[in-house]
């Protein structure tokens, strides 16, 4: 699973720059993944704003579509960074995958600031 920063730091962050250079390091790292072996999965989760998280799939080209469309620059950036939400959304997809016998990654791009709050 890869968690994409879409909050509202990555606006601040030479403008969209940042941000397009963060979809530039998933398409590289999603290129390599599944050339190295296909039978890989890749699911995406933007954090920030609006948490949308996209079923892990082999295809690259619906990995690409999803980039492009939900996560290009239609889709707004914004908000605050949800890190423990996507944490949590990231586990319930990869518990869900039916294959055990593969390690399970979650890679986070984080632009803005992390607030971690833990209640005892």
């Amino acid at each position: 699973m890869i968690c994409i920063d879409k909050s509202k730091y990555m606006e601040h962050l030479d403008n969209e720059y940042s941000y397009n250079l963060q979809l530039n390091c998933v398409r590289s790292y999603c290129r390599a993944k599944l050339k190295s072996n296909p039978k890989n999965v890749i699911g995406l989760v933007a954090m920030g704003g609006k948490m949308k998280t996209f079923e892990p799939t082999s295809d690259l080209d619906i990995i690409f579509r999803q980039l492009k469309y939900y996560l290009g620059a239609r889709y707004v950036i914004g908000g605050e960074l949800n890190f423990m939400s996507a944490l949590i959304s990231c586990g319930f997809e990869l518990s869900n995958y039916p294959d055990d016998k593969y390690l399970k990654r979650i890679i986070f791009f984080l632009g803005g600031y992390v607030f971690v709050v833990c209640y005892a």
